[in-house]
């Protein structure tokens, strides 16, 4: 697999633009060996709110939606699609997820799962470390550019 379009950031981010862009095709079929493929024909979630799935995904094909309910509507937050991941936070805290992700189209994932991440830990710690490293990145950005979005500059 093409690590080049395995792990790419968010296109408003820093650096090579890659998530975990700096792996050998080695490291990335190391990382690729602790997670297990799914697909989700159009419209099917893969995260319902309230779940406890705390995988990390990793879209492979196709996009996806994440969608914030509240009391009056559902609103859609984001579209993902090939190269973003989703389930960041619950697969950090262990936290039942807060939104909902569905298939835009038919979509593919690679899922890395805690006992998962656990078992790469155990055998390639370095390559497990990188691996945090890279989605507090993440996380980091994609806090940053919310924060952002909550007053326009110069408002208190």
């Amino acid at each position: 697999m093409d690590s080049s379009a395995f792990f790419q950031y968010p296109s408003d981010t820093e650096g090579n633009g890659r998530f975990l862009g700096d792996l050998r095709d080695d490291e990335v079929r190391a990382v690729l060996s602790y997670t297990l493929a799914r697909r989700y024909p159009r419209g099917e979630q893969a995260i319902r709110e309230g779940d406890r799935e705390n995988g990390l995904f990793v879209i492979t094909a196709g996009r996806f939606e994440v969608v914030k309910c509240t009391p009056y509507k559902a609103s859609r937050t984001t579209v993902l699609q090939a190269g973003e991941i989703f389930g960041v936070l619950s697969f950090l805290d262990h936290q039942p997820s807060s939104t909902y992700v569905r298939a835009v189209d038919d979509s593919e994932v690679v899922v890395l799962s805690p006992t998962g991440y656990d078992r790469l830990r155990l055998a390639q710690p370095q390559l497990a470390l990188r691996l945090v490293l890279h989605l507090a990145r993440i996380v980091s950005l994609r806090f940053r550019k919310h924060e952002s979005s909550l007053t326009a500059p110069g408002e208190l």
